[in-house]
């Protein structure tokens, strides 16, 4: 094998690797609300983390501020499941992005455009 298509191999696998993911049916809801990972009630802002391709549990009031924290290598979005109603694209490790909460209480769901198997929820109280 010549260097230069060893190299080419070696990229191949690394970005597949970093895609890949695990997943299974019972782990691409984001846990319930707790009291390390979820945010207080305040609207002056609250955080959403991406780590090892998963998003923390967040419960926000309406309105509030979001900033996107990636802690993974590959790029993420938050897009809602509900057409139109957020969506934060091209979110970056050490590149951290904002958006606003809905304004009507209730639960909302959202999902990774880059990795199906990426999916969350905000709760807004």
């Amino acid at each position: 094998m010549t260097p230069r298509l060893a190299s080419v191999a070696v990229l191949v696998l690394a970005a597949a690797t970093a895609c890949s993911g695990s997943s299974t049916s019972n782990d691409t809801v984001a846990p319930p609300p707790s009291s390390s990972s979820a945010a207080s009630s305040d609207s002056s802002g609250a955080t959403l983390t991406i780590k090892g391709f998963r998003y923390s549990a967040l419960q926000v009031a309406p309105g509030t501020t979001i900033t996107v924290k990636n802690m993974d290598d590959a790029a993420h979005t938050v897009t809602s499941d509900k057409k139109g109603l957020f969506s934060v694209e091209n979110i970056s490790s050490g590149s951290p992005k904002t958006f606003t909460a809905p304004t009507t209480p209730g639960t909302y769901t959202f999902y990774c455009v880059y990795h199906s198997s990426m999916h969350g929820s905000l709760t807004v109280t």
